[in-house]
């Protein structure tokens, strides 16, 4: 799985990803777990408007009803 991959080379652990790396990983997960993905966002409040409402609208764009995705929002 690609998550794996990037995980396990030395310098992804100190990098972090860009938005669109992050959402393409997302849309893999889902196709590849049959039985769901659950997305845990802890401390949502203390993303910035703008920054809220592009993961909102990422995430609204890569729900379908094939896709078995949950989500727990916590503030």
């Amino acid at each position: 799985m690609a998550i794996q991959t990037v995980y396990d080379k030395p310098a992804s652990k100190s990098q972090k990803l860009d938005f669109h790396t992050l959402k393409s990983f997302l849309s893999e997960s889902t196709a590849y777990f049959n039985l769901g993905v659950y997305i845990i966002l802890d401390t949502f409040d203390e993303c910035n408007e703008d920054g809220r409402k592009a993961l909102i609208d990422s995430v609204h764009s890569s729900i379908s009803k094939d896709n078995y995705l949950r989500f727990f929002i916590a503030t």
